[in-house]
């Protein structure tokens, strides 16, 4: 999230000609700018909100410059669409749902190699599959077992087993680990570049889920876990209490890469996407605060002239500094009021990929 964040937020600081209209600014303010994606993970089609400025500037004109940065600078973020939307759209909000699906790979039985994970040295994993696919050196794979403790995984239910620790849920006892999975389903998946390599010494699979929200590493813990099923070291019991215990987990079982999950889609109300009736464009003009440092501020605002006497001078400072401070602050939250409504929103639709060198690192 942060690294897609901060290249849209560099694409408008670092060619303000590309990213202006008559010297102003295309991006009104660079902590409007929101977006939803996990560290790590790909996205197929996701969104990103932000506040513009400029008027009357047609949303393809806006995709079609980033996605001239991007390029530029080799970056692997692509933008889908732009599109203005309601002035209340956030897309960190909750969806009406958010579609994932994790892409394994498990070596073949008749590969003609131990299942060890020797054999990951021996013959290495397709380099067009790398950081795409998470690779299972294990022959064991029974999909009959897995697909029976699917339904465990349907409906709403406490998934804090499933949750990797975070320290947000230990600080806020307010916060919950409910949630509710729509769909849960494993089909054969097919590699990217299908060939006698990949064909001849892996079978693939893939993982869908669908639901509105999700604990941290919830999903790549999930596919943990169907794989110990698959490989006879956890069972149908065990997957079961892991919802009638909250919070438990089997020390033998680690969360899968992240580098094989995929955002495929996000969906939002039409009522969330309704672009607005009419966009204001005036100019925010901001007053100049300033206080003389031999003045005192007194509560009702009046100015009185102070003697100069140093113990007193250096109280009235102090006390001139927290007005100050307390104008300023009151003064941002109104001019931050009047940018939004003067501001258009956009939805941004993109897809990233964390393909390059140190993005799953991040």
């Amino acid at each position: 999230m942060i690294y897609v964040e901060s290249h849209l937020a560099e694409a408008n600081k670092d060619h303000q000609l590309v990213f202006s209209r008559n010297s102003r600014k295309l991006f009104a303010a660079q902590h409007n700018l929101k977006i939803r994606t996990d560290a790590g993970v790909h996205a197929l089609r996701t969104a990103a909100s932000v506040d513009l400025e400029v008027p009357n500037l047609p949303p393809d004109a806006i995709t079609v410059t980033l996605n001239h940065y991007f390029a530029k600078i080799q970056c692997p973020i692509r933008i889908l669409s732009t599109q203005v939307v309601s002035p209340d759209f956030n897309c960190r909000g909750l969806p009406l749902y958010r579609s994932y699906l994790y892409r394994f790979a498990v070596q073949k039985a008749d590969s003609g190699f131990k299942s060890d994970y020797s054999f990951t040295f021996l013959v290495p994993t397709p380099i067009h599959e790398y950081k795409r696919c998470h690779f299972v050196h294990d022959s064991r794979f029974n999909i009959e077992a897995v697909q029976s403790v699917l339904p465990l995984f349907h409906g709403t239910k406490d998934f804090a087993s499933f949750m990797s620790t975070n320290k947000n849920y230990k600080e806020d006892p307010t916060l919950t680990t409910i949630r509710r999975l729509d769909s849960v389903k494993l089909d054969r998946g097919q590699p990217l570049m299908p060939g006698y390599f990949t064909d001849q010494y892996y079978d693939y699979w893939q993982v869908q889920i669908v639901g509105k929200s999700f604990l941290y590493k919830q999903i790549r813990r999930t596919v943990a876990v169907l794989l110990g099923v698959g490989q006879g070291a956890l069972g149908y019991k065990d997957v079961e209490s892991l919802f009638t215990n909250p919070g438990s987990w089997f020390g033998g079982i680690r969360s899968v890469p992240a580098y094989g999950l995929y955002l495929t889609d996000v969906a939002y109300s039409d009522k969330d996407l309704e672009a607005p009736a009419e966009g204001q464009t005036e100019k925010i003009v901001t007053p100049d605060l300033k206080v003389k440092p031999d003045l005192e501020v007194t509560p009702d605002s009046k100015v009185t002239p102070v003697l100069k006497d140093p113990v007193q001078l250096s109280i009235n400072q102090k006390i001139n500094s927290r007005q100050l401070k307390l104008k300023q602050e009151q003064h941002e939250a109104v001019v931050k009021n009047e940018r939004r409504k003067l501001s258009t929103r956009h939805a941004i639709w993109l897809a990233k990929s964390n393909y390059a060198k140190g993005l799953d690192e991040i």
